[in-house]
């Protein structure tokens, strides 16, 4: 799968972005956020990276200009709601060096489409833990509808519990909202 955005490509990963996937992940900002721990290793990378090979939910955002992998993204299996197949859930990470230029608004913008449009999906939600003030400001850019906060959510690599903070968007407000 590849996607093509003005800047970007969103492609599925390859083992030979192990070093770009080290870079972004050994941050412990950014891996506080996602709410795993820092990568200690390029090992510890390649093992995650592994997983995104042979997994076709997680992407790799890419540079068009240099093919760099500055982020991932993601429309994985939702196993909150059940009840809805056609659903999935938005997750995402760019590299702290690339935040605040626009790159992940522009890379949502594209799997959005890609999941009402190719995908054919009736719902796509997306969470973030209540510190990750950076994924809020992101989130917000779009026409999601705040569902509600789940309280005690997730634990973050440091032990923290936090609440989680849910959106969702239908297929029919996405297209209302085009």
């Amino acid at each position: 799968m590849k996607i093509a955005t003005d800047r970007l490509i969103i492609r599925s990963f390859k083992f030979n972005d192990d070093c770009d996937l080290f870079e972004m992940c050994s941050d412990p900002l950014t891996a506080y956020n996602a709410g795993w721990s820092p990568h200690e290793t390029l090992r510890d990378s390649r093992n995650v990276l592994m997983g995104y090979v042979y997994s076709d939910e997680t992407m790799a955002i890419t540079l068009k200009e240099n093919k760099k992998v500055i982020g991932t993204i993601s429309l994985y299996t939702n196993h909150i709601r059940k009840a809805i197949p056609n659903c999935r859930e938005l997750g995402f990470c760019l590299n702290r060096r690339y935040r605040n230029l626009g790159y992940m608004t522009e890379a949502i913008e594209a799997i959005l489409d890609y999941g009402f449009n190719h995908l054919n999906l009736d719902l796509i939600m997306v969470c973030h833990h209540e510190k990750n003030n950076a994924s809020r400001a992101v989130i917000n850019k779009f026409p999601f509808l705040y569902e509600g906060t789940i309280r005690k959510y997730r634990k973050l690599c440091d032990d923290t519990i936090v609440d989680g903070v849910m959106y969702s968007m239908t297929k029919e407000e996405y297209w209302r909202n085009r």
